[in-house]
């Protein structure tokens, strides 16, 4: 996994999968997924969320991967997953209902 080279349309595809993993919460264990998903996405989203790193590991493989890739891409771009983010108002207001 090579972080540093992520692109600006890496970075906004990686943000809708996030997006999509804190969204999509089914049964229990993704309900598990979908809140450690949801607290990396509002802390990439107002920069002072409450992170608990231990749900980091409570992703699969490749989910953990994508949010390395979120967390890089806003370190590097510094462009507001808002602005990035397909029907952006909607989803991040369902988003902060269900999680706060």
């Amino acid at each position: 996994m090579n972080f540093t080279t992520i692109t600006q349309k890496e970075y906004a595809e990686n943000l809708e999968k996030l997006l999509s993993y804190a969204l999509n919460n089914n049964s229990y264990r993704s309900f598990v997924r979908s809140v450690a998903a949801a607290e990396i996405f509002l802390s990439l989203l107002f920069g002072r969320w409450e992170f608990n790193l231990f749900n980091l590991l409570l992703l699969k493989k490749e989910q953990i991967e994508v949010a390395m890739k979120c967390i890089r891409g806003r370190k590097k771009f510094i462009i507001y997953p808002k602005s990035v983010v397909n029907n952006a108002n909607l989803r991040i207001k369902k988003l902060i209902a269900e999680y706060t």
